[in-house]
């Protein structure tokens, strides 16, 4: 593997708007091993690319309840160097950041300096419809027989209630569920 990698990324508040913005782009070259052979080919990484950019607004005056929406997108080609699904793409840990696109909405709500909540709706697609679903974990994909060009891969919601017992002692109840899609 010989891959490039070079990114921006820009993160702020004013009064009550926050926002996120962030684009990676890659290239170089991945040694394919064709099927049988213990010989790899050389094969140039194009179009790799994942962009990521969130907007939230907090109402002071319901209790610093925080409004989000979000929207991402990685290439088919794309390879995620540090891996931090569970916070950006659900806490269900299904997919990795590569041919997928979809959005969220994020609510939370800070009650207290000891309690928290959050609640997040997924929606997760496919970006090209000829490639096959990127699993978590094994490097395998969700693939499907018979040609399925659906990109709908399903949604998710999390729900999370932290509570921060002492500086260094905390705890977090955490619920999801996903609800697959044409896929």
């Amino acid at each position: 593997l010989n891959q490039n990698t070079m990114g921006l990324r820009v993160k702020g508040n004013t009064h009550n708007l926050d926002y996120r913005a962030e684009y990676t782009t890659q290239g170089g070259e991945e040694e394919k091993l064709p099927a049988g052979t213990l010989d790899g080919v050389a094969e140039d990484i194009k179009d790799a690319n994942q962009m990521n950019v969130e907007v939230g607004y907090t109402i002071p005056a319901a209790k610093n309840l925080r409004i989000g929406l979000e929207y991402f997108d990685a290439s088919k080609n794309y390879r995620e160097l540090f891996p931090t699904k569970h916070k950006w793409l659900g806490h269900m840990d299904l997919f990795r950041r590569n041919n997928i696109n979809g959005f969220v909405v994020h609510l939370s709500n800070k009650w207290s300096d000891r309690f928290k909540s959050s609640l997040d709706y997924h929606v997760f697609n496919r970006s090209d419809d000829a490639t096959a679903a990127p699993a978590w974990g094994t490097g395998a994909s969700h693939s499907m027989t018979g040609g399925n060009t659906e990109k709908a891969l399903g949604t998710e919601w999390d729900l999370a209630l932290k509570y921060k017992a002492t500086e260094s002692l905390g705890w977090t109840f955490g619920l999801s569920q996903f609800t697959a899609g044409n896929y």
